[in-house]
């Protein structure tokens, strides 16, 4: 088992990454591989007779834990590895000696040996069931190649999050070595939250139990934010409701203003709507109110109701007019002159 690193400078800060990748055999890998000693079992001599290249192979040993020959370890969920391959909605692709990172990258040539189509668990270890090209089965059945090298991207805790692809290749350590010198593999596929802070740092602030894994947490994450959105909306309606409410009391109590001010001979009842209009404006039901009282004052100070009445009164005695209609003096004299 190999590992990959190198240091991007950026900004004059240095970014580590690393990558792992385990080595199995193509056919009838064995438990002995996880042993620090042995990187990979051969193909026995028995699989040249095969007339076909296996359709399934084992991409990553029993869970929870892969360790490597050096001493370095990594663990894994076999249902994050399962989940993360159906949410990718496509075949991984198996390639020659990871030529898709060395070698695709440089514009050469790059070609597939197979796809990886299906993913399953079988005793706590993944297996995929390749589809194997007719170039690719050729080279397995004549052993010009013997193993499988799976890729997969894992977080600065050990955790193998997916599955990436895979590499026919013969001598694992040295070719890892070399693509690790020529072209480093793209970022791991982690969101910036799993790479920059601790999991159980947010598991905490989420409620949930500190062993909870990267896609339970985004679940929580999900499950909120929809709450959150349910909650805006309700919130939006209470307030358009609200103010509906208060519009409608608004109308109400200028209504009422109005009518009283007409009732009391403040105003004319056809002033009503140009009155409404100026009570509709902001303070204007508190100006409407001030010219309210200054009509009531001066009608104290001098009773307008009595002057008027008193004209007319005054008006119908000299004119001998009971209707308190005030006519021109000549009109009244011709008139009188007439019955005369």
């Amino acid at each position: 088992m190999e590992q990959e690193f190198h240091e991007d400078q950026k900004d004059g800060d240095a970014q580590t990454f690393y990558d792992g990748t385990f080595h199995a055999a193509l056919i009838d890998l064995c438990p002995e591989v996880l042993c620090p000693d042995v990187l990979c079992k051969d193909i026995s001599c028995e699989d040249a007779t095969v007339s076909q290249a296996p359709e399934w192979v084992e991409l990553l040993p029993k869970a929870p834990h892969v360790k490597a020959r050096d001493g370095r370890e990594w663990h894994y969920n076999p249902q994050t590895i399962l989940k993360a391959f159906a949410a990718n909605k496509g075949p991984l692709v198996i390639d020659y000696e990871h030529g898709q990172h060395h070698r695709a990258r440089n514009g050469l040539e790059a070609p597939a040996s197979g796809w990886i189509e299906e993913l399953a668990e079988r005793d706590g270890a993944i297996w995929g069931r390749v589809k194997w090209t007719e170039v690719a089965t050729k080279k397995i059945i004549s052993r010009e190649y013997r193993y499988l090298s799976p890729e997969f991207r894992h977080s600065k805790k050990g955790e193998i999050l997916n599955l990436a692809g895979a590499g026919l290749v013969n001598r694992p350590a040295l070719v890892m070595t070399a693509l690790s010198r020529e072209q480093p593999l793209p970022p791991p596929l982690t969101t910036d939250v799993e790479k920059d802070m601790d999991l159980t740092a947010i598991a905490s602030a989420l409620s949930l139990a500190k062993d909870v894994q990267l896609d339970e947490i985004l679940a929580s994450i999900a499950a909120r934010e929809k709450e959150r959105v349910e909650l805006n909306a309700q919130l939006t309606k209470a307030r358009e409701d609200l103010a509906l409410l208060q519009e409608e009391q608004k109308n109400n109590a200028i209504e009422s203003l109005l009518d009283k001010a007409i009732e009391e001979g403040k105003i004319l009842p056809a002033a009503r709507e140009e009155y409404r209009a100026l009570c509709t404006l902001e303070g204007g039901m508190e100006h409407f109110k001030k010219f309210g009282r200054k009509v009531a004052d001066a009608c104290l100070n001098k009773p307008f109701r009595s002057v008027c009445l008193s004209a007319r009164t005054k008006t119908c005695s000299r004119r001998s007019c009971c209707c308190g209609t005030s006519l021109p003096r000549r009109a009244e004299e011709k008139r009188v002159g007439h019955h005369h």
